[in-house]
This record gives C-alpha cells, structure tokens and sequence, in this order.
C-alpha cells in the first residue's frame, strides 16, 4: 500500500498599481521596489501594475522576482538589471537617429544597453528599439522572449550564459527586424533546443549568429 504526506504551503500574490503605490517616475519606482523586497518573504508573488510614464533612469530590480506589466510605459535608460523577473508589455527605448518610420537608421547610432540580465528573466509583447545591445544575457542570467520587437539595434539579443539548468527555450513569435546582428549567441551552457517558431526575421544584417552551434528549432520562423 503506497501513502505519501502532502504539505500545503500558501502563498500571497500582492498587487500594486499607481493607487496604492507611488509609481510616477524612476526614483519612486526604484524606492517602491526596494521597500517590497525588504518586506515581503522570497516566496510571495509580487504584481505591479505600472503607469503609462516614462521611466529615465536606471532600475535595478531587488533579488528577488517581480511581474511587471504595463501598457505604454517606456523605459528609456540603459542597463536595467533584472532578477528571475517577468516583463510584460513594455518599451525600451533606446537613443538613436530617426524615427519609427525609418528604422534602418536606428543601429547606426545605437548606444547602451536596454536590458540586462542578472538573474532568469522572462520576456511578453515587449519592444527593442536602437540599443547598441537591447537585451544582454550573460553569467548565469537566461532570458526567454515571446511576442516581442527588436527593431534597429546593433544587437537584438546577446546570450553568453553559463546557467546550465536554463529550460524555457521560448523565442516564439517576435519580430527582429533592422538590426546589424538580430541574434548572437556567443554561449549557452544548457542542451535545450532554442524555439523560434513564428518569429520573423526582416531586413537584418545577419538574421542569427550561432558561435556556439546551440541546438536552434527554426522550422517555423520566418526570414526575408
């Protein structure tokens, strides 16, 4: 006769929005977060809401995970440095000439970095647009993207990680389009086949650089 004990651990998912937190700009942002990790425990879920503002100055998330969503909230200083987080929904902006109609222009002038992993970190329907690197991924840092944009960067995604227990291979669905390198992978630590099925590769200068000969499922992506 087989008997198992079973232990029920509850957990809190908390949510956050510009009623009940000051969200309105860069410092309040980053302060806000700074509190919640100090007075919530690892384990709760923490949910925010953000505003549709502009955030101009560098975050750099608690060590701890976060979900933040939002819908026209544009982050537009470099090197936000994320830990096992998810991002939703969100523009990073970064300094170049032109407009969003002339995108070739975009790499020629990129500078900075839009996104940089420190931790595991996980990427919806979010926008890339003219970074020297827009979203970087090194040490044991992992990111996975779906549904996103990458549009006139010199680097749409750097990974150079060295997490061998990485195992969200999801680069499904996203656009990379006008970038000098659109997908430079350097190194990867993990065997997982990386999925780009639906992902649409358009008017780069290299579609995918593959130095470390990562397993790659493009079967369904799309390149012109």
């Amino acid at each position: 006769r087989l008997r198992s004990d079973l232990q029920v651990v509850p957990l809190r998912t908390l949510y956050y929005d510009s009623r009940n937190a000051d969200l309105s700009d860069s410092a309040a942002l980053q302060a806000f977060m700074d509190r919640i990790a100090r007075e919530t425990r690892p384990e709760d879920v923490i949910s925010i809401q953000l505003p549709a503002v502009v955030y101009t100055e560098p975050l750099t998330l608690p060590d701890r995970s976060f979900l933040l969503t939002g819908s026209g909230v544009h982050m537009t200083a470099s090197d936000p440095d994320l830990r096992f987080s998810t991002f939703s929904s969100m523009d990073f902006a970064g300094v170049r000439k032109g407009s969003d109609t002339d995108p070739d222009t975009y790499a020629d002038t990129a500078a900075g970095t839009g996104l940089s992993a420190a931790g595991r970190v996980r990427l919806q329907d979010c926008r890339f647009l003219g970074w020297e690197t827009a979203v970087s991924c090194l040490g044991r840092a992992w990111v996975s993207a779906a549904d996103c944009a990458f549009i006139g960067n010199t680097i749409g995604l750097l990974c150079n990680s060295s997490d061998p227990d990485a195992d969200d291979p999801q680069f499904t669905a996203n656009t990379f389009a006008s970038n000098a390198i659109a997908v430079l992978l350097e190194h990867a630590a993990t065997p997982v086949v990386l999925d780009f099925s639906g992902s649409h590769f358009t008017g780069n200068g290299t579609d995918i650089e593959n130095r470390c000969g990562q397993p790659l499922d493009l079967t369904q992506a799309i390149f012109e």
